[in-house]
């Protein structure tokens, strides 16, 4: 995956749990593509959601 059009291909081709921060700025991209995702408080949340099989992927731009 390389972009969000990528993600929103991939979900509507099969399930693709995707998580993201919920006050990220990735949320609105995700948002503006149609991309269904899970919102999580922080990086670490969404790497547990990750690690733990809740969620496929995890959209981050940086990890601070």
């Amino acid at each position: 995956m390389e972009s969000f059009e990528d993600l929103a291909e991939a979900q509507a081709d099969g399930d693709l749990d995707v998580v993201a921060l919920s006050a990220g700025i990735e949320s609105g991209w995700l948002e503006e593509e149609g991309v269904e995702f899970e919102g999580v408080g922080s990086a670490e949340d969404g790497v547990d959601f990750v690690d733990g099989g809740a969620s496929d992927v995890m959209v981050l731009t940086a990890a601070s």
